[in-house]
Formats: structure tokens, sequence, C-alpha cells
């Protein structure tokens, strides 16, 4: 069985090595799209997007890879109360929790830089319960307290896919562009009329 160090140290170079972080995800080398409500935000918007997900992807979804950085800063949160789902996330490593004063320094520069660091610096997890894409989708696309990134790569089919709060997923090709099964995704799901794609 191949070290659990070097299986993480491998899917954090395929994000690293594939994904624009800091100029935005879109200038990536093999950028494939993304789609987007076309409507007002409503949470029956965002569950169709999950669920179109899981069913054109459902043979893939049981053996999905995460790779996170997401975290919440408890200094600058805007309460002092976390949702159910933030909590669970947090206690399964899905999510960090920090205090910004105690992580970040006053220069701006610095704290710029501080900043990169923790969101590049990826956890790998492998979930072993079915609603963890579910929970993780919801809370990027609707939950402003949570910063960092979260990918999730599907092996199978050679992409990256991100949520995004604009109520939808972005889709990056695993060292190709040509990747057919995101440009088929994006088309089917702007045929169903509540979402636009790109």
């Amino acid at each position: 069985m191949a070290d659990r160090t070097n299986i993480d140290a491998d899917y954090k170079d395929v994000i690293l090595n594939n994904v624009n972080l800091h100029d935005g995800y879109a200038l990536s080398n093999n950028w494939i799209g993304y789609f987007e409500r076309n409507k007002r935000f409503e949470m029956t918007h965002l569950k169709e997007a999950i669920t179109f997900f899981e069913d054109f992807f459902k043979s893939e979804i049981e053996n999905i890879v995460v790779a996170t950085s997401l975290y919440i800063d408890t200094d600058s949160s805007d309460r002092n109360k976390y949702t159910d789902i933030e909590m669970r996330l947090c206690g399964e490593d899905y999510i960090k929790m920090i205090s910004g004063s105690a992580v970040f320094d006053d220069d701006s520069a610095i704290y710029n830089q501080q900043v990169r660091d923790i969101e590049s610096s990826f956890r790998i997890l492998f979930p072993k319960k079915d609603d963890v894409f579910e929970q993780l989708s919801i809370l990027t696309m609707s939950d402003d307290n949570v910063r960092g990134h979260c990918f999730f790569i599907l092996e199978r089919s050679k992409l990256i896919v991100y949520p995004h709060e604009d109520t939808g997923y972005g889709f990056i090709g695993l060292n190709d562009r040509n990747n057919m099964a995101g440009y088929d995704f994006l088309r089917r799901i702007a045929e169903t009329g509540n979402f636009n794609s790109y």
C-alpha cells in the first residue's frame, strides 16, 4: 500500500500544478468552463445544481477526492455561533477554525503572503460519508463565513471541480483542456433553463 504522506503530496501537486489559485481559476491552463444560476438565489437552485452534478457523475461520487484549504477566521466572523454543517466539517478536518489575530500579521504585505500560504496548504481527504460532497457544496456556495479553496478531484473523468458562490461548479481538466465530460456536463445543465454555462 502506498504511503499516505506520498498519496497526499501527489494530490496536492495535482492542484498546485493545474489550478491558478492566485490570479483566478479561469486563468488555469486547462480551464474548461463553469455554470451559474440565472435567477435570484434560492435554496432550490443550489439543491438542483448539486443533484444534477451527483446524477451526472454518480459512478464517481463515492470515490471523490477532496482537496481543501477552507478555514473560518473566528476573529472576523460576524457571529459567535456556527451552523451544524460548519461544526461537523470542522470536526472532520474539511474546515479549519483559526484565530486571525494569532495567525496574521498587521503588516499588509506580510498578511497577504500569510493568507496565500494558508490558502495553498491543502488537506487531502477521502470522504467516508455519502453527504460530504453535498455539505461542502452547500457551504462553499452559500456561506460567506468560509474562506480558502475547495476542489473535488474526479480521477476517472480527469477533472478538478470547484463549487462557487454563484450557485454552480467550475471545471478544470487534469492535464487536458479537451475534456469531453466537462463540456458535456456544462451543455446539459444549461438545457435545464435555470443555469447559464460559460
